[in-house]
């Protein structure tokens, strides 16, 4: 009897916690929106010192190894929103999933975020990474 008084109430409660989560998520976020993108993986820092020249050289697959090495995370540099920091499932295990993309132009359906606060990079939870169709 206790169990069944146990699950009903979890089961009351869940609403309330997805909507907490929710509303904690807008506050820490300016705006979100779910997509898919085009565009270069890729570490901040490397692009800003090599440029968009050099985005697919192999100096800059170089130069995000090494950045890699120092825990600096992957980002995309997309055709329509400029660069994205990946976070969630792709970012773990210092970016597995994703360096074999590194200088390659992708194509990625995910959800965006654009943080709050001065100075911090739009976010991109990466749901599907692929090679672009278009290689351009």
């Amino acid at each position: 009897m206790r169990g069944i008084i146990g699950l009903l109430l979890l089961g009351l409660m869940a609403p309330v916690l997805v909507a907490a989560q929710e509303k904690e998520f807008s506050k820490n976020y300016i705006e979100v929106k779910t997509s898919t993108w085009k565009g270069i993986v890729l570490e901040r820092s490397c692009f800003r010192k090599l440029g968009l020249d050099k985005a697919r050289a192999d100096d800059h697959a170089a130069c995000t190894q090494e950045c890699l090495k120092k825990g600096q995370p992957l980002g995309i540099l997309t055709d329509e929103d400029g660069f994205m920091t990946i976070v969630g499932e792709m970012a773990k295990d210092n970016f597995a999933k994703v360096t074999k993309y590194i200088g390659k132009r992708v194509e990625v359906t995910g959800t965006s975020a654009l943080p709050t606060g001065n100075y911090i990079p739009r976010q991109i939870d990466v749901t599907k990474i692929a090679p672009a169709a278009d290689n351009n």
